[in-house]
C-alpha cells in the first residue's frame, strides 16, 4: 500500500494544530538520506544464473500468449476472477489464467502509438478492482495501457485462488526452490501479458513498463529475464523491493513491517533448514543482479526513509540499472510506503511529501509517452529529479 495514494483523505481530516497522526517515522537504519540514496550492491549474477533464466525464458516463449476477451456472464467455465474490472485474460506458459485490463486511449482509440505494461503492489483488498485510473490514457496521448494482476491475486483468482491467503503468505509459496517459487510464475505472468501486448497492437508499437514496489521488482524480473527477445524502450518505476538480500539478511532484527521482507524473514525462522536454499532462490531473483541488465533508459522515485521496503535496497536497485548515467534519474521523496503505527509527524512535511508523490505520477505520464522525445521531457523535469 503506498502511503500517498491511500492516505490522502484520512490525512486531510487527521490535521491538528500542526501535527497528522497517521504516520510514524520509518527507520533510517543509521544513515544520512545521503547515504542511504548512494547504496551500492553487488550486481554479480550467482553461480547459474544465466542457465536457470535462459530455461525460464524458452519456456515463457515455449506456447503463444494472446489476450482473450472476458465477460464474467459468458465465461463463468474459466472460474471466478476475484475482482471486478477485468476486460480480457492470458494464459501463461504454465496454463495459469491471469486478468487483465486493456485501456484504450480516450481519443482516437484505433491509433496506438505506444503501450505501457503495468503491475500492483503486494497488497491488495479483497476483490479490489481493476480500473481506468492510470497517467497515460487519458487526454490526448494516443497511449493503451495494459493493468496485469499477477496469478493469486485478485482478478486473476481463475487457476490459484487467492495466494495472500496461504500459510506464510504470498510470497513465500514455493520459495524453497527457484523453480517453484510463485515469483517466478508472476515474473511469466508479467511477461505473457508484453507478449500478449504485442500480438495485439503490432510490431512496431513500442512497449513500455511500469511497476511501483512489488509491481517494480516484477517488472526489472521480466524485463531481465526476456531482453534478448523483446526490447523496451523505457522503464518508469518506483521503491523496487526485492533487491539487495544481502542487506537485507544481515538485518533480520529490523526488518518487522509487514510485507515481503517480513513474510521471508519470518518463514526463515520458521524452517532454519531451508535457510540456504531460499538464500540461493532470493539471490537468483535479486533485482539488483536483473537491474544491471537492463540498459533502458529508466525513472525511478527513490524515498530517503522507508521501512517495508527499505529505502538502502531500493537506492542500491536503481543504482544497479545499466543505464548510462545521462539516462537514468531517480525522484526522491522523503517517505516510501506507510507505517502502520500512528506518531507525531509534522503536517507541512507530510503534504509536501504527498505532493512529491503526485508529481511522480505527471512525471511518469510524460515519461512514457512514447510519442514525446526523451530528452524534451527530462528537460522540463530535471530540477525534480536528484
Amino acid at each position: 500500500m503506498m502511503c500517498w495514494r491511500r492516505s490522502v483523505s484520512r490525512m486531510a481530516t487527521g490535521v491538528e494544530k500542526g501535527r497528522v497522526s497517521v504516520m510514524s517515522l520509518p527507520d533510517d537504519f543509521g544513515l544520512t538520506p545521503l547515504q542511504t540514496l548512494a547504496r551500492v550492491a553487488d550486481p554479480t549474477p550467482p553461480g547459474g544464473f544465466v542457465q536457470f533464466w535462459t530455461r525460464w525464458a524458452d519456456a515463457v516463449w515455449s506456447k503463444p500468449a494472446k489476450f482473450e476477451a472476458f465477460r464474467l456472464d459468458r465465461d463463468a467455465s474459466l472460474g471466478q476472477p476475484g475482482a471486478p474490472g477485468v476486460t480480457h485474460t492470458i494464459v501463461a506458459h504454465d496454463g495459469v489464467r491471469c486478468g487483465c485490463r486493456v485501456i484504450l486511449p480516450v481519443r482516437a482509440p484505433g491509433q496506438i502509438r505506444g503501450v505501457v505494461i503495468t503491475a500492483h503492489g503486494y497488497t491488495l483488498q479483497p476483490y479490489e478492482p481493476l480500473t481506468d485510473d492510470n497517467p497515460w490514457s487519458g487526454g490526448d496521448r494516443p497511449i493503451a495501457v495494459v493493468k496485469v494482476r499477477v496469478r493469486g491475486y485478485p482478478g486473476s483468482h481463475f487457476s490459484t485462488g487467492d495466494l495472500s491467503l496461504k500459510p506464510g503468505g504470498y510470497i513465500v509459496q514455493g520459495i524453497e526452490k527457484a523453480e517453484s517459487w510463485v515469483l517466478a510464475g508472476a515474473a511469466s505472468d508479467y511477461a505473457a501479458a508484453i507478449r500478449a501486448a504485442r500480438d495485439m497492437f503490432g510490431q512496431a508499437v513500442p512497449i513500455m513498463l511500469h511497476g511501483e514496489s512489488f509491481g517494480a521488482a516484477i517488472a526489472i524480473i521480466a524485463a531481465s529475464g526476456i531482453g534478448s527477445r523483446e526490447r523496451f524502450p523505457r522503464l518508469a518505476i518506483g521503491l523496487p523491493t526485492l533487491g539487495d538480500w544481502t542487506w537485507r539478511l544481515r538485518r533480520l532484527d529490523a526488518i518487522n513491517k509487514p510485507g515481503i521482507g517480513h513474510e521471508v524473514v519470518r518463514y526463515l525462522r520458521q524452517n532454519a533448514s531451508q535457510t540456504a536454499a531460499v538464500t540461493s532462490t532470493l539471490r537468483l531473483f535479486d533485482t539488483v543482479v536483473h537491474a544491471r541488465r537492463i540498459t533502458s533508459p529508466v525513472v525511478c522515485k527513490l524515498a530517503e526513509r522507508d521501512e517495508v521496503v527499505p529505502a538502502p535496497t531500493a537506492a542500491a536497485v536503481y543504482n544497479a540499472f545499466g543505464a548510462d548515467p545521462g539516462r537514468k534519474w531517480r525522484f526522491v521523496t522523503r517517505f516510501g510506503h506507510c507505517s502502520p503505527e500512528s506518531a507525531g509527524a509534522d503536517s507541512a512535511e507530510v503534504f509536501a511529501d504527498l505532493r512529491r508523490h503526485a508529481q511522480f505520477e505527471k512525471l511518469i505520464g510524460d515519461f512514457l509517452d512514447a510519442t514525446r522525445d526523451i530528452g524534451d521531457v527530462m528537460k522540463q523535469w530535471e530540477q525534480s529529479c536528484a
